[in-house]
């Protein structure tokens, strides 16, 4: 009908089309279309919902819009309309998105209904069955039909799933862990480190963490009790706590492991630990009353007393956990926070980096940054994209100097700048140019590296757009492995805001969206 040859084809099956987040494939498509250089002329669809079902009619017409600015127009197959730029065709795209939207709420809103109603009759809709039970399939009246295993789904509609208990060992754990938490007040990273040292694995075989024991002791099936609806995610909105009278509570729906006022000791105890609240000088009295009885300090000494709060309260009232032992006169020894200490200078010398640059081009380069990214890129205003990749010194034997580069998969394709930091780490020694990094892993190369040589020295930052531009026409390997080297993002909300740099508006709508 279009005349068209498919060269190339973006899937996303199974996914939901609500956001943009969790479809890899969408974003990869974008992507290739704003950093530009794709080899075909027109994105082929088979209708306005494959494009997606924003709540939002505007956000569909916003990703069609990025791909027709970069000269890639949007074909829907299945629909009669011709997608031209007539009011016609606008109005009516428009009334097919929000058409697309209502399908997905209204499709939501029997789910939630259905779901409400089996939890209702004391039967599960959805999830692991946990440390201690083991799901069963049962028929409309109650009656056992099956066990089924991590992966297992019932077979019929008419079907039902409940609880039933797990192994021996599993239950007789769980409680241990409810005895241990009353008897030291819910410390939940102590029970986890004697859980580990007993050598009882968690499900899939790992060791316990604090989290883990958190959610057991605070989930009401321990006790025998069904609780439905006390979070809501409904249509991938952020997720928030419903009151408590939505929710669908039964008692006895579950074989109770541990009984009702074991159950609800623990909690009284967890909330106890919730509420204490603490003045600076009594978290630091507490502080020094932990190094004289342990002698050192640390996160896992801090996680594991039932002296102290928590290290994340110490962090959220002296900025961190260095800061409150300096405070008490103690310093670690040598070497624990070297790491931290390392990234902390690092991504400061980056922000100071980014900085310079668009202030010397404030015309001509950009900041932005890649779907389920954290580190940001510069976009010059022909469309090229530059990574920054920092390189710390090393000092090595007889005196040498080397310098360690850390290749990011998701960046290999773009032109790099690679800034090497001075012996000491405190500033830059110098800039150089590559069109793309070959390097798959971590390496370390030297002044006389060959490979190293082969880059192009920026003497000046303020240069950096005519070099990356002069650089990309030189290389033409630049333009041909960039779609072959092209790879899915992992999905995850990006920040909104490059720590105060300068974003175009249209970056900005963009990472919005991603």
């Amino acid at each position: 009908m279009h005349g068209l040859t498919v060269v190339r084809t973006y899937a996303d099956p199974a996914r939901s089309g609500l956001v943009l987040n969790g479809r890899p494939e969408m974003q990869r498509l974008l992507r290739d279309i704003l950093q530009g250089g794709v080899a075909f002329q027109a994105v082929l669809t088979y209708d306005v919902s494959r494009w997606g079902r924003f709540q939002d009619p505007d956000e569909a017409a916003h990703y069609e819009f990025l791909c027709k600015r970069s000269g890639i127009p949007v074909i829907y197959c299945n629909d009669s309309y011709v997608n031209d730029k007539t009011m016609t065709s606008a109005l009516f795209k428009n009334m097919r998105r929000g058409q697309a939207g209502e399908f997905s709420r209204e499709l939501g809103e029997k789910i939630f209904r259905a779901s409400r109603r089996v939890a209702g009759l004391g039967f599960r809709t959805g999830g692991y069955a946990g440390f201690g039970f083991r799901r069963m399939m049962v028929s409309c009246n109650g009656k056992p039909l099956q066990l089924l295993t991590q992966g297992e789904y019932k077979f019929s509609q008419r079907n039902r799933v409940t609880l039933v208990l797990g192994p021996t060992a599993e239950v007789e754990a769980v409680k241990d862990i409810f005895a241990m938490a009353t008897s030291n007040g819910a410390n939940c990273a102590a029970i986890a480190d004697e859980l580990n040292r007993r050598g009882l694995p968690y499900l899939s075989g790992r060791p316990w963490d604090y989290y883990d024991v958190r959610r057991l002791i605070t989930n009401p099936k321990y006790a025998g009790q069904c609780i439905w609806g006390r979070t809501s995610m409904r249509l991938k909105t952020p997720k928030r706590d419903v009151e408590p009278s939505k929710w669908i509570v039964r008692d006895g729906t579950y074989p109770p492991i541990v009984d009702q006022e074991v159950f609800r000791r623990v909690q009284h105890l967890l909330s106890r630990r919730r509420r204490t609240l603490h003045s600076d000088t009594e978290l630091l009295t507490k502080l020094q009353k932990l190094l004289r009885s342990e002698g050192e300090l640390s996160d896992e000494i801090i996680e594991r007393s039932s002296v102290v709060p928590t290290a994340n309260t110490y962090r959220r009232h002296f900025g961190s956990l260095r800061r409150a032992y300096s405070l008490i006169g103690y310093k670690p020894e040598k070497g624990r926070y070297t790491k931290h200490t390392r990234r902390q200078q690092t991504e400061k010398l980056r922000e100071q980096l980014f900085r310079r640059i668009v202030e010397l081009n404030p015309q001509d380069i950009s900041v932005f940054h890649l779907p389920g990214r954290l580190r940001f890129i510069l976009r010059l205003d022909n469309g090229l994209s530059v990574s920054v990749s920092l390189c710390r010194s090393l000092r090595l034997k007889a005196g040498r100097m080397g310098w360690r580069i850390y290749p990011t998969p998701t960046e290999r394709q773009y032109i790099t700048l690679l800034c090497r930091l001075t012996p000491d780490n405190s500033s830059f020694l110098d800039f150089h140019l590559f069109p793309f990094i070959e390097k798959r892993h971590p390496y370390l190369f030297y002044e006389d590296d060959c490979w190293f040589r082969s880059g192009r020295r920026v003497h000046d930052l303020k240069e950096l757009p005519v070099a990356a531009k002069l650089l990309s026409r030189m290389d033409d390997r630049t333009r041909e492995i960039a779609p072959a080297r092209s790879r899915a993002v992992p999905s995850r909300t990006p920040m909104s805001q490059v720590l105060g740099l300068q974003v175009t508006n249209d970056t900005r709508r963009l990472l919005k969206a991603l």
